[in-house]
């Protein structure tokens, strides 16, 4: 059960619309901006805090308490594993209860603290109980295993997302410790994957235009995209870039083929179903797979072929706003090619900054200029008490 009632976590939901909504100019300031009307009748008691100093204190928590542990540590100086294991389950025992105080007797709501504090408790959980298995296999296999389901229990209290994804992310990892061949642990994990997106999927439509609909939207986002990468042996097989060949060819040929099919198929679905964040997913693992493709069909590359891959990129984009704009009233079947919230003018200024930042050949440095052959003189080109 969670600690937030729904109705705090739904009135929260709204009020993150609104003020967006409000931003994209879709309403006006005195109903939707700070202190609006709209904003002001979804007030809840709850503290929160902007993005930069959520960070912060993220951050500093995580520091803080991995400190403090390691003080214990150092302190108590456990001789065994089950010593150790011990300390770090009253560690995660320990933060579990004070995220439990924080939340309850200051009010919080995504302050960072109670979020840092849920990370630690959980990844100590996780690492007490590997410590008291056997075996490394055994002991991954067991930490895994917690970490999903305390994981999977923090998103239930507290509703962060990210637990959510943590807990796919565990559970889908689970076949890699066991003594198996690795396509059979890359089609235990993507079955594992493709359950979780059914699941959520099912919740998402269950409880659409709600908070937990967008929480199961980007759980299914996460569990599809997951499922890709590990189908994408270009992206997640480090033979590749080592050469080594594929072991078995059936899997191979199956991978290159699922690399084109999953987002054919994720685009089909978003579009008819005009799912936003999985349009927008797929549209990225479509990327992802033009430009591993040459990899997989073992092509040689060339330095032009990034330039191409922009130009079918804008070409593709322009055919489509002009497809789009030409239809009645500037849209057709409900999509158009307007930015109609500013968060989309956001998330590409964010993308642009991003791809600047992390450019893979910088500009050379111009070159320094030379002094002329002849400088320096005081009385003409080359003057008696100049230097020559």
């Amino acid at each position: 059960m969670r600690i937030y009632t729904p109705h705090e976590e739904e009135r929260i939901h709204l009020q993150k619309q609104v003020r967006g909504w409000a931003r994209s100019g879709l309403l006006r300031k005195e109903q939707g901006g700070a202190g609006g009307t709209l904003d002001a009748a979804l007030r809840t008691d709850l503290k929160r805090t902007n993005d930069f100093l959520r960070f912060v204190l993220q951050l500093f928590t995580v520091i803080i308490s991995a400190s403090a542990i390691g003080l214990a540590f150092l302190t108590l100086n456990p001789k065994s594993n089950g010593g150790a294991a011990v300390l770090l389950l009253f560690a995660a025992l320990g933060c579990a209860a004070l995220v439990e105080w924080i939340i309850r007797s200051l009010r919080v709501y995504r302050y960072g603290v109670e979020e840092a504090l849920t990370v630690v408790a959980v990844v100590t959980l996780a690492i007490a109980t590997g410590l008291t298995v056997g075996g490394d296999r055994a002991a991954m296999t067991a930490g895994l295993l917690v970490g999903a389901l305390a994981s999977f229990a923090a998103y239930g209290r507290y509703g962060f997302v990210y637990a959510l994804l943590a807990a796919i992310a565990c559970a889908a990892a689970l076949p890699f410790p066991q003594d198996l061949p690795q396509h059979v642990q890359r089609v235990l994990s993507v079955g594992i994957l493709l359950i979780s997106f059914a699941a959520a999927r099912a919740l998402r439509r269950e409880h659409e235009g709600t908070y937990l609909g967008d929480e199961y939207e980007l759980a299914e986002a996460a569990a599809w995209t997951g499922a890709y990468l590990l189908l994408n042996l270009v992206v997640t097989d480090p033979g590749f870039f080592f050469g080594r060949a594929p072991t078995h060819d059936w899997f191979y040929r199956a991978t290159y083929l699922a690399t084109w099919l999953m987002p054919i198929a994720g685009l089909t679905l978003a579009i008819r179903n005009k799912e936003r964040t999985f349009l927008t997913t797929n549209l990225a693992l479509t990327i992802v797979t033009i430009a591993t493709n040459k990899t997989y069909l073992g092509l040689p590359h060339h330095s032009w072929d990034p330039m191409l891959l922009g130009v079918l990129m804008m070409g593709t984009a322009i055919g489509v706003r002009r497809w789009l704009s030409s239809g009645p009233n500037g849209e057709r079947s409900g999509f158009t090619p307007q930015r109609i919230l500013v968060t989309d003018r956001e998330l590409l200024q964010t993308v642009a900054n991003v791809s600047a930042a992390f450019r893979t050949h910088p500009a050379p440095a111009p070159a320094p200029e030379q002094p002329p052959e002849f400088g320096g003189g005081r009385s003409g080109g080359g003057g008696a008490t100049g230097g020559f």
